[in-house]
């Protein structure tokens, strides 16, 4: 009989067939879904799907198989298979993606030394800008500290002690930071008395310090009414004639009158 070839096939189970590149060929058993890869000396192996659908194939790097997982940094990955609802991604080292979680209402994702993180509080020294009433914190060049920003309404009510009843009484302010300015209008009941006129229910409590006060009557129908005064560490302020003397509620009645009072808490 003729000698057997050099090459002869001796191929011991089944699978593809691998040859050796000297004179064996064998039998690579494949794994039904398995990725095929190389594998030493002109070799064929394989790698087993991930058990959950979707997952990527991933580099190991030029020395290691590749395998089924989470996409690595190198390749704009998050390292995370889940994410908060809502989250907002960031970047996080040199290419590495993370997440922060949504901030509560109306909050502001701000940038810190760290991680951005929202906040009700932001700092906006560029722009030197205020923010929604309430808000505090606020920070225009480094030193001076906007605490408060806010607007509404405030109802006058008589301060002089005789329990009078003002036929109209309505008022607003505007607050920023320290600095109150307080508008209102009043009209006396016929029925006033000879007590000093003074007015109550401004919106926040003055400043404790006679500096920090002050006031001024934008209009009214008493010719003697001049100017008007924020008490100190209260929430009223007394009407006074030119020279210094305080009006008596009497020489209110029926008038219609309309302060604007600028006072520091």
């Amino acid at each position: 009989m003729p000698a057997t070839p050099a090459n002869g096939l001796n191929i011991s189970s089944a699978g593809l067939v691998k040859f050796d590149g000297t004179a064996t060929f064998s039998g690579v058993t494949v794994t039904q879904h398995d990725v095929l890869i190389g594998a030493a000396s002109n070799g064929i192996t394989s790698v087993a799907p991930s058990a959950t659908s979707g997952v990527p194939l991933i580099s190991q790097g030029a020395s290691a198989d590749p395998a089924f997982g989470t996409a690595v940094v190198a390749g704009g990955g998050t390292g995370a298979t889940s994410f908060t609802s809502n989250g907002v991604l960031y970047g996080n080292g040199t290419s590495a993606i993370n997440v922060t979680a949504q901030g509560g209402a109306h909050t502001v994702l701000t940038a810190n030394s760290g991680a951005p993180s929202f906040s009700a509080t932001p700092q906006l020294t560029a722009l030197g800008l205020g923010a929604a009433a309430g808000a505090s914190g606020l920070t225009f060049d480094g030193t001076n500290l906007l605490t408060a920003y806010s607007t509404g309404s405030w109802t006058p009510t008589d301060a002089s002690g005789a329990s009078l009843s003002f036929s109209t009484a309505i008022g607003s302010y505007v607050r920023v930071g320290g600095v109150v300015i307080a508008s209102c209008e009043v009209v006396y009941p016929a029925t006033a008395d000879g007590s000093s006129a003074a007015i109550g229910g401004l919106p926040f409590t003055s400043n404790a310090s006679a500096a920090n006060r002050g006031g001024y009557v934008s209009y009214s129908n008493v010719t003697t009414l001049r100017y008007s005064i924020v008490n100190a560490g209260a929430t009223t302020f007394g009407l006074y004639n030119s020279a210094g003397s305080p009006i008596l509620n009497s020489a209110m009645t029926g008038s219609t009158s309309l302060f604007q009072i600028i006072y520091n808490l």
